[in-house]
């Protein structure tokens, strides 16, 4: 029972971690303007780099993985340290927990924040680094070769393809690999609560980012998008 409250406390927590949005913090203190109003008004990293500058675009994108990766080094080093379903079930909600907090903050009224990429980016890291790795040099490989159009293929399209990519590459490196790193990263050799928990996340990106993957198809340069949703 204990386990079960202790789950619940931290993915609340991951939440309201996860809904700090640091593009907003960071433009405001820099530039004294809003996130939300410059740009592709998206408060996230990759309009931070592209709006502000590169330095403050890598810092934002580096407090938003850190947002994801701080609960999760917490969790698994002092509560959930085994190799059970139960415990990387657990892990992966608190790193969706923080997703969701960055991607509907509360105090924005659950409308929405940012899309999520760098805190989902922050997960792989933190479960599957050498995976998702692999994955984002495939999606960095897809994006050149076939969104010759777009205007941000790095910055944006190889890290969907990367995404999108990675729960494929767990299940491929599951079948030909099962090489120990260190603490719990490996290539390969994952418990099927990563894997579970790795199309969850999928899921999850896709569902709240539906509108966004839609415009972007739609024109993948997205310069300025004065359509986007507020909820």
């Amino acid at each position: 029972m204990i386990n079960y409250i202790v789950a619940a406390l931290f993915i609340v927590a991951s939440y309201f971690i996860g809904s700090t949005l640091f593009a907003y913090i960071v433009t405001k203190v820099l530039t004294g303007k809003d996130i939300r109003e410059i740009g592709n008004k998206n408060p996230g990293a990759s309009n931070t780099m592209r709006s502000v500058g590169t330095g403050a675009g890598i810092a934002v994108t580096t407090l938003d993985m850190l947002k994801a990766i701080v609960p999760l080094v917490i969790a698994r080093l002092f509560f959930f340290k085994g190799d059970t379903v139960f415990d990387w079930i657990v892990l992966f909600l608190i790193g969706m927990s923080a997703v969701l907090g960055h991607c509907r903050p509360f105090w924005m009224g659950f409308k929405k924040g940012g899309g999520g990429m760098a805190t989902t980016i922050g997960v792989w890291a933190f479960f599957v680094p050498v995976e998702f790795l692999i994955s984002l040099a495939l999606g960095t490989a897809i994006a050149f070769i076939f969104m010759k159009n777009a205007e941000f293929k790095f910055g944006r399209w190889a890290q969907v393809f990367g995404i999108v990519l990675t729960p494929i590459i767990i299940i491929v490196m599951n079948q030909i690999a099962d090489i120990q790193l260190f603490w719990h990263i490996s290539i390969g050799g994952h418990n099927l609560g990563i894997v579970i928990g790795a199309f969850l996340l999928l899921a999850e990106m896709f569902i709240l980012n539906s509108y966004e993957l839609f415009y972007w198809l739609r024109d993948p340069k997205d310069k300025v998008n004065p359509d986007r949703p507020t909820k």
